[in-house]
């Protein structure tokens, strides 16, 4: 009988697939980025906010909507 781990050993990633994950990286570099900034920031406010943590951004939030509503797209400090 195979055990969970012999199921594991089998299942690696070919050398095609790798090729593949590593041009996708290449061209989408900032696409990347951003699913990482935006994981890390759902991480953070869900496990580790604070009250004050999370008034902070509930005001960053309010002003990154009226900058949009004034039709700018990249946040001006």
């Amino acid at each position: 009988m195979r055990c969970k781990n012999d199921r594991k050993k089998n299942k690696k990633t070919t050398e095609a697939q790798r090729r593949a994950m590593k041009k996708y990286r290449e061209k989408n570099k900032e696409k990347i980025k951003i699913q990482g900034a935006k994981g890390s920031g759902k991480y953070f406010i869900r496990n580790h906010a604070t009250l004050d943590d999370l008034e902070d951004f509930e005001n960053l939030i309010e002003e990154r909507k009226k900058s949009f509503k004034k039709g700018l797209t990249i946040y001006q400090y």
